[in-house]
């Protein structure tokens, strides 16, 4: 069907049309829809399509400014309102996100609601709190958890129910501690479970990342004393963190004392074995890198204490590593240096059946080159960064891509045999996500794989929270997981939340055929079929939320802290950084 312009309303025509039926010439944007094929979506005022387009004539007196294609929906007259996270200011809008919410859902957390509220006490300018006394009274507690399985009765007072999440409670003081070296911090309490405890400065109560110091074990016979050393910190302590057992607990705080009196802790059955540095790896992903400079990479490893490097190896035409001998001479080097090296590969389009001759082609080629290198100068492993979720038309089919994805990712791994370790890059979200959590991880093959999570957040709750259920599995399993942070370049966002209208509105969802497209128009319309939806706020996204930008100072204090927590679970492999080599932003102290 053609649109058409009257003199005083605007048609414009919606089509949804096979792939193979449209002209390269096309203005429109192609998809995949719900059963893997290509679509065609097309929003114009003067199109000539083919009898095989499904259509929808809109009468309109406004301009198109977006348009997308709706995941399936069990009730479209259920949804009360949308979400639109992109970029809104330039020419031409980018939408990287759509959220939609029914009408029956509760307070709904997304990604961008959640605001973990412990705001710490300012340190005001007074003296620092007394040594050799208890400073209990000084300090305001608040309890913390996402399933509320702590309560307190009263200051210094715990009780915590059994679960996994991290919860506990944060003791703060509005005066900064002493400062000096040999300083420790006694604990008398009573209770009965076995608690964390950590301390805070200023950077790290506003990133929610103390730093570990020790446990108290309480056997439920009466009160002990724990003494621990408080290290030495550009910055002075504010803070008490006491974290609760997974198991049933309870806690009374009797005393807490900064002291100068030498000591150590009390209970000698608590001493821990010393744990070894977390391994930690970077994606550095020119092959100019080592090709050409690879003294950035020693630079880099240096820096960072890396362990572990994920590069990009170009295969040629003839299905053979190219620049072979740059390869070798940059693997013995990083074996001289004691620094392993896996490559990284991976498309989107890999799930695809069409893609998968050239992803078996480089997998050989790598295959290949390890057999033929000296032990010296092999490769490490594999690293599969497929991401499915960036194919448009991805939401319309997830159990689809699911299935794809581990299609895939089964014949890799056979066909690695056991020669290269399989690491798996994987985005955080999916670990909780209905279609791909455990339906995803219960169906991986678990010999010689590894999982590194994509847990590209900044705040340390977030970070708690997105790890857990792959490091719960991978402990289940015996798969090493890995954390990804992230330090590269991200754009600033704009959430736009748009409500249902029974009349007009901006944004609609318009039936074509069996399926529905959201349009999005300059101003309000009305009279046009579908549902509408009219503008009701919109808020910053920042993109320091998700990525460190470059401040490798504040990256290595969250990264620090957290991977103290998790050495504690047998599946943590280390901290992988992505975005080092990313020249758009200013890197910080190194």
């Amino acid at each position: 069907m053609t649109s058409a312009t009257s003199a005083d309303n605007t048609f414009v025509t919606i089509a949804l049309c096979p792939d193979e039926d449209v002209t390269g010439g096309d203005a429109g944007q192609r998809y995949y829809a719900a059963d893997g094929s290509r679509q065609f979506l097309t929003v114009s005022a003067d199109a000539d399509l083919p009898a095989s387009c499904t259509t929808a004539l809109l009468q309109t007196g406004g301009t198109v400014l977006w348009s997308a294609p709706a995941a399936p929906m069990p009730a479209e007259d259920s949804i009360e309102q949308v979400g639109l996270l992109g970029d809104f200011t330039g020419e031409t809008m980018s939408v990287s996100d759509v959220l939609v919410i029914p009408a029956a859902a509760p307070a709904v957390e997304t990604e961008f609601d959640v605001d973990v509220d412990i705001r710490m006490p300012r340190v005001a300018d007074q003296p620092p709190l007394p040594l050799n006394e208890s400073v209990l009274p000084q300090f305001v507690s608040r309890t913390f958890g996402v399933d509320e399985r702590v309560t307190a009765s009263g200051p210094g007072q715990l009780r915590c129910s059994p679960g996994d999440n991290i919860a506990g409670a944060l003791l703060a003081s509005e005066r900064s501690w002493a400062v000096g070296t040999g300083l420790q911090l006694e604990v008398r309490a009573r209770g009965e479970g076995r608690f964390q405890v950590a301390i805070g400065d200023m950077q790290r109560d506003r990133l929610q990342a103390p730093l570990p110091v020790g446990e108290l074990l309480l056997p439920a016979s009466g009160a002990d004393n724990y003494r621990f050393s408080l290290p030495d910190n550009r910055l002075p302590w504010t803070s008490v963190t006491i974290i609760c057992p997974e198991e049933q607990g309870e806690l009374e705080l009797l005393s807490l004392t900064i002291s100068t009196a030498p000591g150590r802790q009390q209970r000698e059955q608590l001493d821990m074995p010393a744990l070894l540095p977390p391994r930690r790896g970077a994606w550095l992903w020119s092959p100019q890198l080592w090709q050409e400079s690879p003294e950035i990479v020693w630079q880099a490893q240096w820096q960072q204490q890396l362990t572990e490097v994920y590069i990009s190896i170009p295969v040629n035409e003839a299905g053979q590593v190219a620049d072979r001998d740059s390869l070798t001479r940059f693997l013995a080097e990083a074996h001289d240096r004691d620094l392993q090296v896996r490559v990284v590969i991976g498309d989107p389009r890999d799930v695809l059946p069409a893609s998968l001759p050239a992803l078996e082609a480089r997998i050989l080629a790598f295959l290949r080159y390890n057999r033929e290198a000296a032990q010296s100068a092999q490769l490490s492993g594999v690293q599969l960064d497929i991401e499915p979720y960036l194919l448009r038309g991805f939401g319309r089919a997830q159990p689809y891509w699911r299935e794809r994805y581990l299609s895939v990712i089964r014949h890799i791994h056979s066909m690695l045999d056991g020669q290269l370790s399989l690491d798996l890059v994987v985005p955080a979200w999916w670990g909780a996500h209905p279609a791909w959590g455990e339906q995803l991880l219960s169906q991986l093959p678990v010999d010689n794989l590894r999982l590194s999570i994509m847990n590209y957040h900044t705040a340390a709750e977030r970070l708690r929270a997105n790890a857990a259920p792959f490091l719960a599995w991978g402990k289940r399993v015996s798969v090493p997981v890995v954390i990804g942070l992230e330090s590269g370049f991200l754009p600033d966002e704009t959430h736009r939340r748009y409500r249902h209208h029974p009349q007009q509105g901006e944004l609609w969802l318009v039936p074509v055929g069996a399926e529905s497209v959201f349009v999005l128009f300059d101003t309000p319309q009305s009279g046009l079929p579908g549902r509408a939806f009219t503008f009701a706020f919109d808020y910053l996204v920042p993109a320091e939320d998700y990525t460190f930008a470059g401040d490798v100072a504040r990256l290595n204090t969250v990264a620090e802290a957290l991977s103290r927590e998790w050495q504690s679970s047998p599946a943590f492999a280390g901290i992988a950084i992505h975005g080092l080599d990313d020249t758009r932003v200013k890197t910080g102290n190194q």
